[in-house]
């Protein structure tokens, strides 16, 4: 068992993601302190030294870390929170929260979201299924099991689904699991064409935002249907674009 833990307390200082072991931090510090009391004289005066220090570098990294992302500014009051969400930040990327307070404003009740942006949903006052890093993205695995678009819109009535929200900004920075086959690129195509229409739009690429709702179940055929989704499907992220730009297409 001490061995687990040593390996779990061990396991932040070289992961990918550190942030995921802050409350591992917690008890970390609680056997450091209890390590601590057992030393007495100079040796204690030496780590009690080497923890301050420590603990003031910690310090000075957050103040720093606070003050490059701008949220200190929020914190002490100098912008809004609705300000502050909707710009994109090194915490923030990507921002879709101008797409998440639309969908809170204008999509009924009863609505459901099926949102492609990072899981990202705390600021979404509707039910909703995130597709993320750490899991399957379930649009994808939907159009897999479908045969057309007709299949792909049961599935999405089966989860109650009413809404995609599509964050382009984010899902350009990140690639499939798999480029999508021919035939299941026009399924999705053709489900988008028939099923579904562009009902916001948040496109601003100096400041990194690029966001869709759909509205599905609502298609317009007087109005073309943005093929980026699509795109990144069909190509496999930017590395399948070789070199080619990003086509921000508008609704």
């Amino acid at each position: 068992m001490r061995t687990i833990l040593g390996l779990w307390l061990c396991w932040w200082p070289v992961s990918g993601w550190p942030r995921f072991f802050l409350p591992g931090l917690c008890l970390l510090s609680v056997f450091v302190g209890a390590a601590a009391a057992n030393y007495a004289g100079r040796a204690s005066v030496l780590l009690a030294a080497l923890l301050a220090g420590l603990s003031f570098d910690a310090a000075a990294g957050f103040v720093q870390m606070m003050n490059e992302t701008g949220s200190m500014t929020y914190l002490l009051g100098g912008v809004s929170k609705e300000d502050y969400l909707r710009q994109t930040r090194p915490v923030n990327v990507a921002s879709d929260f101008n797409a998440v307070e639309w969908i809170n404003e204008h999509a009924p009740p009863g609505s459901r979201v099926l949102v492609l942006s990072g899981g990202r949903t705390a600021y979404l006052r509707r039910p909703s299924l995130a597709s993320t890093a750490l899991d399957e993205d379930l649009l994808a695995h939907w159009v897999k099991r479908s045969r057309s678009a007709q299949d792909l819109s049961a599935r999405f009535q089966e989860n109650g689904i009413t809404h995609l929200l599509a964050n382009m900004a984010w899902v350009w920075t990140r690639k499939p699991d798999q480029p999508m086959p021919a035939d299941q690129v026009q399924v999705l195509d053709q489900f988008l064409d028939r099923y579904a229409r562009v009902a916001y739009a948040d496109i601003a690429p100096p400041e990194h935002r690029w966001a869709l709702v759909y509205e599905i179940g609502a298609a317009d055929p007087s109005r073309r249907t943005p093929r980026s989704l699509v795109e990144w499907y069909r190509v496999g992220g930017v590395e399948g674009l070789n070199g080619r730009p990003i086509q921000v297409d508008v609704p």
